[in-house]
């Protein structure tokens, strides 16, 4: 039997796991850290396909530099000369263009059109997670918010995404009645859901078990083995794990991963936050982005846990006062009597990106056993499933021809 090594336990590599086994391949997974740590812990959950654009869009760059000179911006760039960061940062530049933005998301949502049946299947098959279906509603201060995010969600109605109900604020705070004045309008995204990512990952692992699944943590991989050009194993200090196939999906390490296997992925940390609030002073009934703060709620069974932020900062953990407090203020524009009450946990993730703010899915060529799936920044919980079954393609040579080119490992 083909034997598969999975490296990384967050989310898409377990989805992978998860994938690869359902098709009957023997798989193993090797984690330097603790499984479902990272990026993957102290996410919103968000299973968001009407956020599907990719992070460099037009005007970002403007709207960075404006961004940069208040300390309470919801994006903030930390200056280093790293040769690496800077071709990514330049890279990063110049895809902030109208034409790559819409070809971006056209391919993420082309991508997604599985994922609410993927995760129903998952839930079918006994992975046991908090998940739940109140859809996704934006909350706007301004029109020019609004009208951004309908050209977004009308595009994504081709890949079939559910229309999304434009509420004016009478209808709004029906909906959400702690919704504050300072608000003019809100579109509800119907179809949205979201899990308690953290019971994701744990479901991910108690099912993998059930299937025989391996899943080693504390084990860094460092190095692979080749035979005739070909890799064939992965070594760690605990010794060698023989692998007819790779799958490199550790989140922000792949990058250096690559490196040891010889080719280029190019990730940079985007820093992201959150505060998880188990007694919170106004009641939110679903997930809520507050558009211009890019600030996000979420609320969980029995927490409600709020996410946003953006820091190239480089792969450092710390959380500073000041962006957790900008964090914490964030959705006082836009809810009433908002507050932070009672026991809290704050938390900092490194979210994978890519310069064109594409996930990287496939075998570079020359390696077709060696398989990235890396990069999903923000979207790593929307697109876990779908990226696992890509991989199972991949990995069984059942993938359909150019499915994922627009997600190809060495499109750089």
């Amino acid at each position: 039997m083909a034997r598969v090594v999975v490296v990384g336990a967050g989310v898409i590599g377990l989805c992978c796991a998860y994938a690869l086994r359902r098709r009957g391949l023997e798989v193993v997974v090797l984690d330097g850290g603790s499984p479902g740590g990272g990026a993957s812990l102290g996410n919103g959950g968000w299973i968001c396909p009407s956020l599907s654009g990719p992070i460099p869009a037009p005007g970002l760059i403007a709207t960075s530099l404006r961004w940069l000179a208040r300390p309470d911006s919801p994006f903030s760039i930390r200056p280093r000369l790293d040769p690496r960061f800077l071709r990514w940062l330049w890279a990063f530049r110049g895809r902030c263009n109208a034409r790559d933005y819409r070809r971006g998301l056209e391919a993420v949502a082309g991508l997604n059109e599985r994922t609410m049946e993927l995760f129903d299947a998952m839930a079918a098959d006994g992975v046991a997670f908090e998940m739940h279906r109140q859809g996704l509603l934006f909350l706007f201060r301004t029109p020019a918010a609004a009208r951004a995010e309908r050209r977004d969600l009308l595009r994504l109605e081709r890949h079939g995404q559910a229309p999304a109900r434009w509420l004016d604020p009478a209808a709004l705070r029906a909906e959400e009645p702690g919704v504050s004045d300072a608000v003019i309008g809100g579109l509800l995204a119907p179809a949205e859901r979201h899990v308690r990512p953290e019971s994701l990952t744990r479901g991910l692992l108690g099912r993998l078990a059930e299937l025989g699944v391996p899943v080693h943590g504390r084990t860094t991989v460092e190095g692979f083995v080749r035979r005739s050009g070909r890799i064939c194993g992965v070594r760690t200090a605990a010794g060698t794990y023989e692998a007819s196939h790779v799958v490199l999906a550790a989140g922000l390490r792949t990058a250096e991963l690559g490196r040891l296997a010889g080719i280029r992925i190019p990730l940079e940390a985007g820093k992201g936050y959150s505060v998880t609030l188990a007694t919170p002073a106004v009641r939110v009934t679903r997930p809520l982005y507050c558009a211009e703060a890019r600030v996000g709620l979420s609320p969980f069974d029995g927490a409600l846990r709020v996410l946003g932020m953006m820091d190239l900062s480089g792969p450092d953990p710390a959380i500073p006062p000041r962006r957790l407090a900008t964090l914490e203020r964030a959705p006082a524009g836009y809810l009433r009597d908002w507050g932070i009450a009672g026991t809290r946990q704050a938390w900092a993730g490194m979210r994978p990106l890519t310069p064109d703010g594409l996930p990287i899915i496939g075998a570079p060529t020359g390696q077709d056993n060696l398989i990235v799936a890396a990069g999903h920044a923000m979207l790593g919980v929307t697109l876990g499933p779908a990226t696992g079954e890509a991989v199972a393609d991949v990995a069984t040579g059942t993938l359909a021809r150019d499915r994922l080119a627009a997600f190809r490992p060495d499109r750089f």
